[in-house]
């Protein structure tokens, strides 16, 4: 009798417990909704909308492409004779009409294993920028593509081929003009990081990620919404969020940062890096190139088997005014 007490009681702790984690998870996705479901209604311009693309066909190394001084895309070519094509939305990387900075650094691609020493002949380089107008039904081209870069090429005895092979690297760089109709403040008054001690930085930034590793481990939604807010109120804008597109935000968040059965990965072998100029830094992992110190493994039931999902979250952190705290900002 005593042990059937015992189980029923355990029992009902059990149902309780999953009971109350069920309305946890509830609040917490009604918060992320009423917080970001939201944003598309003080979106301005809307009639204006205008998307610029970087155009990237590049190929036979390891690449890195930036939009004033912010990643847009990281290639670690890992097979020296691929190449990569698409098409990346940069305008949360424009924050107001005028001249636009551009780089493309270049590498040598990994080939069996084994990461060159030098740029091989047969490199690729395309990059161009496209300002689009999507409609329902298709896209329009506003004009014509603004090419910023083509093979650079040269005769070294065997034909044409890239000018640059034999260099240990190369760094391409110049400007665009863009018309957007917003003008955001973005990181333009926060704090010269370049200039603060590296050490302390480091230490206030891992401190930090790890404040937010723990919101994902927990699926902490009200707090992720919250430390994410800015950057999700730029993107609404600067992509022109009407109700559809806002919904299709909400969704990935919640697929994303409210994972199901979500084991974050420990952060460690990370390293810092600075970009917008000095004002934005992150954390990324030093022993595989690209990654960032975020990293977890989310486990899913998918056709009866468990698959393993590796789900990456990339923060760019900046200090909007002098003793401020690091907040995300891309």
């Amino acid at each position: 009798m005593i042990k059937t007490q015992i189980y029923g009681f355990l029992a009902c702790i059990i149902m309780l417990t999953n009971q109350s984690c069920g309305q946890n998870k509830k609040a917490m996705d009604e918060k992320a909704t009423e917080s970001i479901g939201n944003l598309y209604k003080d979106v301005k311009f809307k009639d204006q909308a205008v998307n610029y693309h970087a155009e990237i066909q590049i190929g036979g190394c390891a690449f890195e492409v930036y939009v004033n001084d912010m990643s847009v895309h990281k290639y670690a070519g890992d097979d020296g004779s691929g190449s990569v094509g698409l098409s990346a939305p940069i305008n949360m990387n424009i924050l107001k009409s005028g001249t636009q900075t551009w780089e493309l650094r270049v590498f040598p691609p990994e080939v069996n294993g084994k990461r060159l020493s030098t740029l091989p002949e047969g490199v690729k380089l395309e990059l161009s920028v496209e300002a689009l107008k999507f409609r329902a039904d298709g896209v329009d081209h506003t004009a014509d593509p603004i090419v910023l870069l083509e093979t650079p090429k040269a005769d070294k005895g065997n034909g044409m081929v890239y000018a640059d092979a034999g260099k240990p690297f190369m760094v391409y760089k110049g400007t665009f003009k863009a018309e957007v109709p917003y003008q955001l403040k973005g990181w333009t008054e926060s704090v010269d990081l370049s200039k603060e001690d590296s050490t302390a930085l480091r230490e206030e930034l891992v401190k930090t990620y790890e404040k937010y590793r723990g919101w994902l481990a927990k699926r902490d939604l009200a707090q992720l919404v919250q430390g994410l807010s800015q950057k999700d109120k730029d993107r609404a804008q600067v992509t022109f969020y009407d109700k559809a597109l806002n919904e299709d935000h909400l969704e990935t968040f919640i697929d994303r940062y409210g994972a199901p059965n979500l084991k974050m990965l420990p952060l460690e072998h990370y390293k810092m890096v600075l970009s917008g100029n000095g004002k934005m830094v992150s954390l990324e992992r030093a022993d595989h190139l690209y990654y960032p110190a975020l990293i977890g493994e989310s486990h899913q039931q998918v056709g009866g088997k468990d698959k393993i999902y590796t789900m990456t979250y990339y923060l760019n952190f900046h200090r909007p005014h002098k003793g401020g705290a690091l907040e995300v900002i891309r």
